[in-house]
């Protein structure tokens, strides 16, 4: 009795494989336009003129903290997350500026 039903389950797993990542969309990958530099936190070296970072007031040597309350130790974690964000939507970024932590809105941009 247990058999019948332990083969149907598994039957079930095997032809309904897990859930996968969704697909990206049609909008594209997010895009801030910055270049980034591991710097004891991720530093921003570069901000492309009219780009959403420009226009979100974030600076050359700003270390960026976290990106919707998502920590960011590292640069391949920065460009993950901001690959992962959908063109159009506000992101929050925390960003330490001298000795402050200040919060910015990022209006996430599409990769060009």
């Amino acid at each position: 009795m247990i058999a019948p039903a332990l083969l149907h389950l598994t039957a079930i797993l095997i032809l309904f494989p897990a859930p996968r990542d969704p697909a990206p969309d049609d909008k594209g990958q997010g895009f801030f336009g910055v270049g980034l530099v591991d710097n004891t936190g991720v530093q921003i070296s570069r901000i492309e003129p009219g780009s959403p970072a420009d226009k979100a007031g974030i600076r050359i040597n700003d270390t960026i903290l976290a990106i919707d309350s998502q920590k960011v130790p590292s640069v391949n974690d920065a460009r993950e997350i901001i690959v992962r964000l959908r063109p159009g939507v506000v992101s929050q970024v925390e960003v330490r500026r001298g000795e402050q932590s200040i919060i910015l809105k990022v209006k996430v941009g599409a990769r060009p």
